[in-house]
């Protein structure tokens, strides 16, 4: 069964975490492979990352799935034109132990990568774009397919190497009389996929294969392991690194701050408050170390005042719609002005390093962190410091973030540089002084 969605996807919002170990870390498929190397190899790894998270997805939440964890998303995409030869999206397989399991068409970012269909088992459509043949179900002539086409009737047409337009069932069509495919996105879908694509393009091909070794592992590795929960990072460090060396903190390169905020997301009400709870946190610290002593100290009044700002940007309770990552900056200048704090700022990074998280956290303070990837997948938390370890046999250093992840009042931490974890995310910084 062929599912239509056609509908903008918010990239930040959507990820979870997956594996795809063994699996090339990018996909393409052009008439002129060096030009499809130079021109999609970003935009192709970016779409890959929010397939696999599609699936993992649906393999999570729905029952009726019929993908599963041995469900793969790998193999060449299929380059999808529009009627007009632009560039519509991509088409990629899905695969079960080597066995076709469907696939999943995507848009590019020009489109806010928009989920345009999926099906779970391979049909006349994905046999057309993977084994790239067609026959004509009139002179039963092979040809080699060109192009896929999407039309605005929702009909896939391909185009041979002798300019001939055939259905997926292999019949003659006057491509001249299709309509064009339309999908309907907003600029702050299109403009976040966009960035999302710029994040991807800093990445090696490493760290994208790390990347989807996360996506399907999902929530299932253990605490202080790759791809779970870090509550001990010298345990972690033991797991991950090597079980024989001994780790230290190097104190001269860790700063940790006090009095923050410990609330969990089920304390302030829970409905997908993730973002919600990491500034509540947050702006305890400023309240109570920074000197915004206007901010209130009361639980239910600061919290209400969050809760009215993110409403009026998407946030919506009753729904358990959470607040788009694009708006993170937003909240955070809105919640400030409705204390009387104008000069405090929100601010978006996609291009965060170490360098950037250790100046934000000794020149302002907190900042929030919303995940597309590892274990706090479409997940936001307040970042209230950095240790660094050595190991003590070769100095080698592993940089880890102090955080509270609103799921429990204690302290957590995310592995960074110097570990085997690769994240996606966007850091929010909280422009006080």
């Amino acid at each position: 069964m062929r599912k239509r969605i056609v509908s903008s996807l918010l990239i930040l919002s959507l990820f979870i975490t997956g594996s795809m170990s063994g699996k090339a870390p990018v996909a393409y498929a052009s008439e002129n492979p060096e030009e499809g190397i130079s021109e999609q190899h970003d935009s192709i790894n970016a779409a890959k990352l929010i397939v696999a998270t599609f699936v993992a997805e649906d393999i999570k939440n729905n029952v009726e799935s019929g993908w599963n964890q041995d469900s793969d998303v790998s193999g060449d995409a299929t380059i999808v034109y529009g009627t007009n030869d632009s560039i519509l999206g991509y088409m990629f397989p899905v695969y079960n132990a080597g066995t076709g399991n469907g696939y999943v068409v995507i848009s590019t970012e020009d489109y806010g990568f928009s989920v345009i269909e999926y099906a779970y088992e391979n049909n006349q459509i994905s046999e057309l774009a993977i084994d790239g043949r067609v026959e004509n179900a009139a002179t039963r002539q092979v040809s080699m397919v060109e192009r896929v086409y999407l039309s605005g009737t929702l009909d896939y047409i391909a185009a041979d190497n002798n300019d001939n337009y055939f259905n997926y069932s292999g019949e003659a069509v006057g491509f001249e009389e299709e309509p064009e495919f339309e999908i309907h996105t907003d600029s702050d879908a299109t403009n976040e996929a966009k960035d999302f694509v710029n994040l991807v393009a800093q990445y090696s091909d490493t760290d994208i294969d790390s990347l989807f070794e996360d996506i399907k592992a999902g929530t299932s590795s253990g605490d202080n392991t790759s791809g779970g929960l870090i509550t001990g990072p010298e345990t972690y460090l033991k797991n991950e690194v090597n079980s024989s060396y001994t780790y230290t903190i190097d104190s001269s390169n860790s700063s940790v701050l006090v009095s923050v905020g410990t609330k969990t997301c089920d304390d302030l009400g829970g409905h997908n408050n993730c973002t919600l709870t990491a500034l509540y946190n947050a702006m305890v610290y400023y309240r109570e170390e920074k000197g915004y002593s206007e901010i209130s100290n009361t639980q239910n009044d600061l919290y209400n005042v969050i809760k009215t700002e993110a409403a009026a940007l998407g946030y919506d309770y009753d729904k358990s719609i959470g607040l788009g990552v694009t708006k993170n900056d937003n909240l955070v200048t809105n919640v400030f002005k409705q204390y009387g704090y104008t000069s405090v700022t929100g601010s978006n990074n996609y291009a965060w390093g170490a360098a950037s998280v250790k100046n934000t956290i000794n020149d302002y303070g907190p900042f929030l962190f919303s995940l597309a990837s590892g274990v706090y997948y479409d997940h936001t938390v307040m970042v209230f410091g950095y240790r660094t370890y050595k190991n003590t046999s070769n100095s080698d250093a592993y940089l880890f973030w102090v955080i509270k992840d609103g799921w429990s009042a204690t302290t957590r931490y995310l592995a960074m540089s110097g570990t085997p974890e690769s994240y996606l995310g966007c850091m929010t910084t909280i422009k006080a002084k």
